[in-house]
């Protein structure tokens, strides 16, 4: 965290690596992304105050957020269902918002993305080059790949449909507290990610429900043409947490109807008690 002298505001500094923009092509894409990107102002993203590409050492300044990485929300524990629909929906809804402009965010992780104390998410960060090298064994590196879509370790053209496949490995993480890909070294976790589908054979992925099961799938689809829109990612999970609405509505009904529900049993007592009162009136009464 830094602070800005004259507007007396947090802010957060992030330098680039000086590799990544020696080239100008490069500097003026970059700086044509981040200003679409800001131009966006939705929730969930950061905003951007300035971009420094020209100094040996180029910066941003970007808005300081509060909050817990998602990483250390979710504390390696699988999420409620309800609450991974409610974070994953804002998600999606960023990623349309972006998409629509053509802007791909990139960057998306679980240490990019923040959950405030009043459960609101905020992606960081995003648009920022990811400076690796295959021979690079730092925990850092490696981490970072476990996000990455197939065309994104091999340096091909990075499209929106790229921004997809990280989600999900995000989304996976959310509801089981493990990572989608395995693997210790740079090599083991680009070849996961690379040709290795999406596992759900541990206990707790088993649990997923049979359509955020094939959600993820179509999310971590290795050919970025078979992936599905952010659109159609923001209708299905809406859709979905309409479904576990009524689903939880349902049994908290269907609870309050059985005979042995606190509710019911509160009732019945009440008018039990009621009874008996009525009955040492009408006995008082009667002598």
């Amino acid at each position: 965290m830094a602070i800005d002298e004259a507007l007396q505001r947090p802010v957060t500094l992030k330098f680039l690596p000086s590799t990544l923009v020696t080239d100008a092509g490069f500097r003026e894409q970059f700086a044509e992304s981040m200003r679409r990107l800001n131009a966006l102002k939705h929730p969930a993203l950061a905003a951007f105050f300035t971009i420094d590409t020209e100094t040996d050492r180029p910066f941003i300044v970007r808005e300081y957020i509060t909050g817990k990485p998602l990483r250390a929300f979710t504390n390696g524990e699988p999420m409620f269902y309800g609450e991974f629909l409610d974070l994953a929906i804002q998600l999606a809804d960023l990623l349309q918002s972006a998409h629509v402009e053509e802007v791909a965010l990139v960057n998306i992780s679980p240490g990019n993305i923040i959950v405030d104390d009043d459960q609101k998410v905020r992606i960081v960060d995003a648009c920022l080059p990811w400076d690796s090298n295959p021979e690079e064994t730092s925990e850092a590196v490696i981490d970072a790949a476990r996000y990455r879509a197939p065309e994104q370790l091999t340096r091909g053209p990075i499209e929106v449909g790229s921004d997809l496949f990280s989600l999900g490995a995000v989304f996976f993480e959310m509801l089981t507290g493990e990572e989608a890909f395995d693997g210790e070294t740079f090599g083991e976790v680009t070849t996961a990610v690379s040709s290795i589908p999406i596992s759900f054979e541990s206990p707790v992925a088993r649990r997923i429900p049979h359509e955020g099961k094939l959600l993820l799938e179509r999310m971590t689809a290795c050919d970025v043409s078979d992936r599905l829109s952010a659109l159609s990612l923001l209708a299905s999970l809406q859709e979905m947490r309409e479904q576990h609405t009524r689903q939880v509505t349902g049994v908290a009904q269907a609870e309050e109807r059985s005979p042995g529900s606190p509710r019911r049993l509160l009732i019945l007592s009440i008018i039990a008690l009621i009874l008996i009162i009525i009955w040492f009136i009408v006995t008082f009464n009667a002598r």
